[in-house]
């Protein structure tokens, strides 16, 4: 399929400074893509001049892939501290990524990373802080944290001369919405006088406060590098059904960048309503769907989604009881049905996706209830529909409790 108009002027055009506006399913990484190929046929920079900033380790493979060049650098901020701290340094890298033991927990974890994330670099640590830190050094280990802030150091006190050393000069940064403060610092020490950046980000599908994201970094990065803005709003993924559902749910959100998805996709789709009386009810409801779906579609094709894991004990069970094969691991490769939260969805699409138990305290969670809270909760059931291509499945049950007030926002 051809680029649009849109897609068009941002691959052809020359920004020295540019944010794109990507909203869901609009072919962001294409357009990352060919915007590479194209500098790249036009001999503007050579291929190690180019660096391309992703957020997970499997995007960096895909889009090395899609790009089909050896020399081009594409990593994640992390990888990148790595390689940079291991040249500059020297030094053998021990990594603690809190996995395979009981020292700390995923939401100790969690606390800490925000907490380096956000500089409160002080001698007046807290605790946890304290108590971490102190078994990362009698263990010589770094965490990903921790690199983040080495390179950033290493930049701005030119290191080894590491920064004047820098060859890119065309940084492209993916899911820019979900960038933290230490990493946007990174990327304004990375930037050179000559350099030009292209970031893409949608700050409707931003869902990881909890790591330390901050969605209002789009706004910062577009005052200080002067960043002309473009808006992607042609959703080539979803029917109109789906999209309509997704724009009068995100529409309430106030705090946000305000834009409306206009569907490409020919065809009406379908989005499915249902609220339950019990979880048994709701489990042999999405079983005799499965029976009628799987004679249209291969089971790879079908996502059962859940706010938390704790919703998918049952399903499971249900699944296993009538034969039904799947896959919690989001490198879905086998013909089964894929079981995630809807955090492990963002990135992935299905002909048909469930979402389950949209209840109060469940979808939003309301681990408070401040508009902050609500809207990042909004703008995750925003993803869990938009990764929908064909039929959506809405399902709450009374069992969990009152409906969500989501669910009558998606309507009008």
């Amino acid at each position: 399929m051809e680029l649009d108009k849109k897609q068009t002027q941002i691959v052809c055009a020359r920004y020295k400074h540019l944010f794109i506006l990507a909203g869901a399913g609009s072919g962001k990484t294409r357009v990352i893509v060919e915007k590479i190929k194209f500098i790249l046929e036009n001999k503007e920079i050579n291929e190690d001049e180019i660096l391309c900033i992703t957020f997970t380790v499997k995007a960096s493979t895909e889009m090395h892939e899609r790009l089909g060049k050896k020399n081009i650098d594409v990593m994640t901020f992390h990888k990148l501290a790595y390689e940079m701290i291991k040249k500059y340094k020297n030094n053998n890298i021990k990594v603690y990524d809190g996995d395979g033991d009981n020292k700390f927990s995923k939401e100790d974890i969690l606390k800490i990373s925000s907490y380096k994330n956000s500089f409160k670099n002080t001698l007046f640590k807290p605790f946890l802080i304290k108590k971490y830190n102190d078994f990362l050094l009698k263990n010589c280990f770094y965490d990903f944290d921790d690199l983040l802030l080495i390179l950033l150091k290493m930049l701005k006190s030119n290191y080894n001369n590491c920064y004047y050393d820098l060859k890119y000069k065309y940084i492209f940064i993916d899911e820019f919405q979900d960038t933290n403060n230490l990493q946007y610092n990174i990327l304004k020490a990375l930037t050179k006088k000559d350099t030009q950046t292209l970031a893409v980000g949608d700050p409707d599908q931003a869902i990881y406060s909890f790591r330390g994201s901050n969605y209002k970094i789009i706004d910062k990065y577009v005052k200080d590098f002067n960043a002309s803005v473009v808006t992607l709003d042609t959703n080539y993924r979803s029917n109109v059904s789906i999209i309509n559902c997704a724009n009068n749910l995100i529409k309430h959100n106030m705090f946000r960048h305000k834009k409306t998805l206009f569907p490409n996709k020919g065809g009406i789709g379908s989005v499915i309503y249902k609220n339950f009386t019990s979880k048994d009810e709701e489990n042999i409801f999405i079983i005799n769907e499965l029976n009628i779906l799987k004679t249209k579609h291969q089971l790879k094709e079908i996502a059962i989604t859940y706010r938390n894991h704790m919703s998918k004990s049952l399903v499971i069970s249900c699944l296993e009881k009538y034969y039904f094969s799947y896959s919690e691991d989001k490198d879905n490769s086998s013909n089964a049905i894929s079981l995630l939260t809807i955090h492990e969805t963002k990135g992935l699409e299905f002909e048909v996706v469930f979402i389950i138990d949209i209840n109060d305290y469940i979808l939003p969670d309301r681990k408070n209830d401040s508009i902050f809270n609500t809207e990042e909760e909004r703008r995750l059931f925003f993803v869990g529909i938009t990764r929908a291509k064909e039929i959506l499945y809405l399902i709450s049950n009374n069992e969990n409790g009152k409906i969500s007030a989501f669910i009558n926002q998606t309507k009008h």
